[in-house]
Order: structure tokens, then sequence, then C-alpha cells
């Protein structure tokens, strides 16, 4: 069906243009689900085992080890902003881009696990809680994920599709995010499946009308939870727009419908927010994005490698530049051969190139298989021209605005929105274009043989979340402190941790926005949690460092000095065991170490060693029987 053609066909189209018994095979139009079909292997008890067994492990990869991942600054910063009171959460957003839903939804599970749950203090704020409703809508993306491919082809394929979207790498990775991007991609495809289901001939007018609400309402969710989601409002109304026929009052009502969603952020953006006339005069918060500027054909690769599989395309050896974002030492490149997996960066190229072909694949009209092809998707009222104006919409966007500023094309000359989460919505779409591209394949077993390298690719990466750091580390950093570390009176620990990682060990600043919110010290009045007993502080200065250290360890209230340091390959300088004992004096001794490797969230062929050491005071010896009272007698 060509691109102009009405998006639903009619009965009798159905059975003129399928070929000879595809009409009889196929599933009966009708329902939610795209109709009820008669009993067969796609019917059976092994269809809703394995429905229910891809549903699992989907779940599984969302919430296994949710909190194995340390805060990283984004969710730092999101804890800063819902730390206070409702005007205090409003407050803190008025100088960010964000429109407030997501925000206040976070506001409310912490009330929710103060004030009814009796979760109080720093339980509350730990990441495997504070991640919970984040990794709940990763999981309602799954049927979601399975009601969207059903406008789109029958029930195996769909379940081909869903299976697709329960490894999918980049959904697992934001489904354990503490930003928004798990509700947008969730409320995008509950609008994308009302929407479909409003715009089918085939249901009564009861059903069209509650699928229209239903679209409203998620399109009220989506744009109210962040402002990225107007991409795929914009791809809705290109779909009504590229339809050769369609009820007169449907555009009216879409209509109707976009400004009904757009009442909030316009009030928000215009009466409760500064952004507007910060980005106007280059004043916003994302002065970082200059570092995306001049984006090449590899940079703009990277947005579905990412959204797919879970990685940016590979560059090896590596620049200068992802080094710099990365933010590792200086002598990062000296240490390749221990900082590095060449043979990953050479596989992911294989499987990127190796995807593509399979995409572009799906269009090529296969003898015999395209009938087939043809005939699951009869009476479906998706088309494949429908993924390629949702994806298309924002790439193309994203591409113009990576231009250089210099270029007449760029739109955004002073800020770049083409980093992949930022068309986190695109993903499912491209995953349900993958699912479509690899049934359409010829040969059964090439066809199973490619979906399964696909899932064991996606499932390898997924489970670098929960099997490797993919942040900076502070979990390990934290628990070798905990099991060497002495306990104080009362049970408290006074203990001084330094990393030579960051610029500054005096550095509130930098404290705040990346480590206390694992630590609980109060980066604002609001903030609900007590006094820590971990104290971080970084520095990148040797001789800063160096002082630092020695001033800790001269106060008489530290039991403990952890260090952990990004040079555990290098066996030479001030780094070393040796040094640091050295340095501390005969009053401290190594308790015990632990080490471990960063890997980069998206290069994890490149990772950065850490070693985590603990000095503990040595106790002093007690006093001779008598001291006391020979002191005394001669006073």
């Amino acid at each position: 069906m060509k691109p102009h053609d009405d998006i639903v066909s009619t009965p009798h189209d159905l059975k003129s243009s399928a070929p000879a018994g595809a009409v009889a095979g196929t599933a009966h139009v009708g329902g939610a689900g795209g109709g009820a079909a008669p009993a067969g292997p796609g019917r059976g008890w092994a269809f809703y085992a394995l429905f229910v067994l891809v549903l699992l492990l989907g779940c599984f990869l969302r919430l296994w080890r949710l909190g194995h991942q340390s805060y990283w600054c984004d969710e730092a910063a999101t804890i800063t902003r819902i730390s206070g009171d409702f005007h205090a959460v409003i407050n803190t957003l008025q100088g960010q881009g964000f429109t407030p839903g997501w925000y206040m939804l976070l506001w409310s599970w912490v009330w929710l696990l103060e004030h009814v749950l009796n979760v109080h203090g720093a339980a509350a704020f730990e990441p495997a809680v504070l991640r919970l409703p984040g990794a709940l809508f990763g999981c309602l993306t799954l049927p979601l994920m399975y009601l969207l491919a059903r406008q789109f082809t029958d029930r195996k394929v769909s379940l081909v599709v869903l299976l697709l979207a329960a490894v999918n790498p980049f959904l697992v990775y934001y489904s354990r995010d503490l930003k928004m991007y798990p509700a947008v991609i969730c409320f995008t495809l509950a609008n994308m499946v009302c929407f479909l289901l409003w715009q089918r001939r085939d249901l009564s007018k009861k059903q069209r009308a509650a699928a229209a609400v239903g679209w409203l309402f998620t399109a009220i969710l989506m744009t109210g939870v962040q402002s990225i989601a107007w991409f795929v409002v914009g791809s809705e109304l290109l779909w009504l727009l590229c339809r050769r026929r369609y009820r007169w009052w449907d555009m009216p009502l879409f209509v109707l419908g976009m400004a009904a969603a757009a009442v909030l952020p316009i009030w928000w953006y215009t009466h409760k927010t500064n952004w507007v006339t910060a980005f106007e005069h280059h004043h916003g918060g994302l002065g970082w994005t200059s570092w995306y500027m001049h984006c090449t054909v590899r940079d703009f690769v990277s947005i579905p490698s990412e959204q797919l599989f879970g990685f940016l395309y590979p560059i090896w050896p590596p620049t200068d530049h992802i080094i710099g974002w990365f933010g590792v030492p200086g002598d990062f490149r000296r240490h390749l051969a221990t900082r590095s997996l060449a043979w990953v960066a050479h596989t992911e190229v294989i499987i990127i190139f190796a995807a593509g072909i399979i995409l572009l694949a799906g269009f090529i009209p296969w003898p015999r298989r395209h009938r087939r092809c043809e005939a699951q998707c009869i009476g479906r009222v998706g088309r494949w021209w429908h993924l390629a104006l949702w994806i298309g919409l924002a790439y193309l966007i994203s591409l113009l605005s990576g231009l250089p500023p210099s270029n007449p094309l760029s739109i955004f000359p002073h800020r770049v929105i083409w980093e992949p989460r930022y068309t986190c919505f695109v993903a499912p779409a491209l995953t349900l274009w993958l699912g479509l591209a690899l049934v359409r394949l010829p040969w059964r077993a090439l066809r199973g043989l490619l979906i399964l390298a696909v899932v064991l690719a996606m499932l390898a990466s997924s489970l670098t979340n929960q099997l490797t750091y993919r942040w900076m580390p502070w979990h390990a950093v934290f628990t070798t402190a905990r099991k060497y570390a002495p306990t104080g009176p009362a049970g408290r620990q006074t203990i001084i941790a330094a990393t030579g990682f960051c610029l500054d060990p005096w550095n509130d600043l930098q404290i705040d926005y990346n480590v206390r919110p694992w630590l609980g010290r109060p980066p604002n009045p609001h903030w609900h949690r007590k006094v820590p007993w971990l104290y971080i502080a970084w520095n990148r200065q040797i001789n800063t460092w160096k002082a630092f250290i020695q001033t800790a360890a001269s106060k008489p209230v530290m039991h403990s000095i952890v260090i952990a340091d990004v040079h555990p390959d290098v066996r030479t300088g001030f780094f070393t065991t040796a040094h640091i004992s050295a340095l501390l004096g005969p009053k401290w001794r190594l308790a015990g170490e632990s080490k471990f490797n960063w890997y980069y969230a998206w290069r994890f062929y490149l990772f950065q060693p850490w070693r985590v050491r603990v000095w503990n005071r040595v106790p002093m010896p007690p006093a001779p029987p008598g001291h006391g009272k020979l002191t005394k007698s001669r006073k």
C-alpha cells in the first residue's frame, strides 16, 4: 500500500488485494489488538507462555540490581530539584528547561515514602528506591510495545517485536535512570496506540471515542513530562496529512487536542520559568552541548546505534574528544593496553553495519516471503511509512541542529538536541522497524539465526547495566569503606575519602553536584536527610591532593582514610601504596583494598581502572597500670 493510501483497508479491498488463501488464514479485524484469530499455533497456550516469559525477562532486566549503578550527575541534579517542599520544587525548576510533570511525580513518590509508608531519611533516597517509578514505567512499556506492534502485524511477529523491546539495552538503561525518559517513552507508546486505534474504521463509535480520549490524555501526560514529546505529536499530524481519505472531523479534533495539550507547557514557559528568555540570549543551562557541535556522519549513526544496541559508534583508537568527554587522566592514551578492549570496538562496528543492512533489507519484496508478510499486515492500521515519518522527523531536526553554527541550515546554532536520549521516543519505532525487517527476510533458517544473534547482542549489552559499572562507581567506594573502616562510638563512622579525579578537594559545589545525594549532606536548606558518615573530596593536582591527605591524617577525629584513585595500573609515582603509607606516617596502617573497572556508559570498550584503599588509625596502646595515680600524686 502506498503512503498516500487510506490508513485502513475496507473488507472488499482485503479480499481483492490479498493473495489466494491469505484472508482465510489471517486475523479478523476487530478489537483493540487487531481482532480475534482462529485457533492455531499463535493462539495456543505456547504463545501465551512465551508472551509471559518475554514480559518477565524484560521486567527482570529492568528491576534486577536496580541500585547497582551509582547516581550520575544528572540524577544528582534531579534529586536536588525534588529535595524540598512543593513550592521549593517549583522554584528550583524556574531556571530549568523542563516541564514540571516528572519532577512532581518523583516528589510525590518521596512524599508517599516518607509520610505514608514511613520510609524516612536516606532510605527514601536510595537508588533502588528512588529509581523504582522509572523502572515500573519501563515494565509498562513492554505490553504497550506489543499493542503497538499489533497495529502493524500479526501476533507472532508482534511477539518478536516484544522480545526485541524486552532486551533493548537503550530501553533497559533508561528504565533504570532517574530522569524522565522512561515516562516519556511509556506515554509516547500509549499515545501512539490510542491514535492508531482512533483512526480505525472497523471499531465502533464508542471504541473510537474512547481511543480519542486516551490519545488526548496521554498527549497531555507526555508533553507535561518532557517537551521533546511534541515531536510525536508532529509525526501524528503528518500521518493525518498524508492520508488520501479521512473523516472530516479528524483534523479539527486533532488540532483541539494539540491545543489542550499545549496549555500547560505554554503557561509554564511563559509564566513560571525564564528558560525562553535565557535560551534566546544564549544563557541557558546547556553550555556543555558545545562539545557536540560539528557532528560527523559517525556521530549521527551513533543515534540509532545507541537506541538499538546501547553503544555509540566506536572510534578506535579513541580521540582527544572522547577522552575529554570520558573525564579520564591525561595519561589515558599511554595505557590503552590496560584500559581498553579493542575487540569490543571492532565487534560493535560489525553489529552496526549488520543491523543497517537488516533495516534496509526490510524494504526488499522477497519472493513468496513478501506475499506472506503482506498477508500478515492485512487489516492493520499501521504502515511502514508511519515509522518512516516517526523516525525521520526527529532525525531530520537532530541533523539540522547538529550542524556547525556557521551553516545556514543550522536551526539551533547555539544548542544541539541530537544526543540519543533527547530522541528517546524514537527507540520504540526503531525496535519495531527492526522486528518487522527481520521477519521479512527470506529463508526460515536465516531469519531464526539473525533474530537469535540480534537478541543475544542486545541482551549482552543490556546486562552491562547489572554486571559492570557504567558511571563513577561510588557504590564500590562506599562498600569498601564499610568493609574495612572501623565503627566508631554509637555505631557512627568518621571517614574521609579522597580520589585523584576532580579539580578541587575543598569545592563544595563539586560535592553537591555529584556525590552528596549519596551522602545526605544538604545541598539546599530543604534537604530531608541527616549528617552523613562519609565525606568525599577530589583533586587532580598532586600537591593539593598531598596537602589534603596530610591535613586529614592530622585530625584526631578521623579514624579512617579512604583513598580512591584511578591509577592502579601505574606501578610508580605518588599513588603507590608505599608512598601514601609513608606520607601518612606510623599512626596509620593499610586495612584493605579493592579494584574494579569503570566502563564508559556508551563506549564500554573503554574503561578506567579504579582502586579503593582504606587506612585505619592505629589504636593507642592502653595506659600502664597506675599511670593515672602517679600523675595525680605528682600534681
